[in-house]
């Protein structure tokens, strides 16, 4: 049991490592609102995927729409920065990179959490 426990906590490293390796590369940050395209677009996937009653769908539909705001189909990771005069804050590459990071590690964790439940 303890091998199997060590064996998907390596698994889980190296998937956050490939993670953070794909987000630190694509990333574009763009000001302004995504498209409404875009929106339509995600809304419909995680209607699908997500359900609406559960705890932790409504957690991880929450972190994807406001951390991975920018348009799902295309191959970089857009970050629409739409939060007026203060916009300037959120404009730093490293620390936007970080930040989708850590999200997208939560929304994985409940994911994992909710499946071995």
């Amino acid at each position: 049991m303890l091998c199997l426990a060590l064996r998907q906590a390596s698994v889980l490293q190296t998937f956050r490592t490939c993670l953070r390796e794909e987000i630190r590369q694509r990333l574009v940050i763009k000001r302004g609102a995504p498209p409404i395209d875009a929106v339509n677009y995600k809304k419909q996937i995680l209607d699908l995927f997500l359900t609406h009653t559960a705890k932790q769908g409504t957690v991880r539909r929450l972190l994807l729409v406001k951390l991975r705001n920018g348009d799902w189909r295309r191959e970089q990771v857009q970050y629409f920065n739409d939060i007026g005069p203060s916009a300037e804050a959120l404009t730093d590459h490293s620390s936007i990179s970080r930040m989708l990071e850590t999200g997208l590690n939560h929304a994985n964790v409940q994911l994992e959490a909710q499946l071995v439940a």
